[in-house]
């Protein structure tokens, strides 16, 4: 198994919290002004596999799955839907979507 610590840095370890920035520009670079919230939805069915996404994030990706979008997904069935990660993100692409 490789690893990467303090000295030997071999690779970047997956980081959830860069995750959604990052579709995020993708979404953006796609979208440009049209950007709309299932948009991003397909951004992260498209690029992101639904084993590595957790909590609010998680059951809004499950929604996407069902055929349940924006902005229906970030509620239904959601019992982490108050929780700050979802407002964070939430946050990017509002004030993503006012710049485009």
């Amino acid at each position: 198994m490789r690893s990467s610590t303090l000295g030997n840095i071999e690779f970047m370890d997956r980081d959830d919290d860069l995750d959604f920035p990052i579709l995020g520009l993708i979404a953006l670079e796609a979208k440009g002004h049209k950007l709309t919230p299932r948009a991003i939805a397909n951004t992260w069915l498209h690029y992101m596999p639904y084993g590595l996404v957790y909590t609010a994030e998680d059951c809004a990706y499950r929604n996407f799955v069902q055929g349940i979008f924006p902005p229906d997904s970030a509620s239904h069935r959601n019992p982490f839907r108050e929780w700050i990660g979802l407002r964070s993100e939430l946050t990017f692409w509002l004030r993503g979507t006012s710049l485009a």
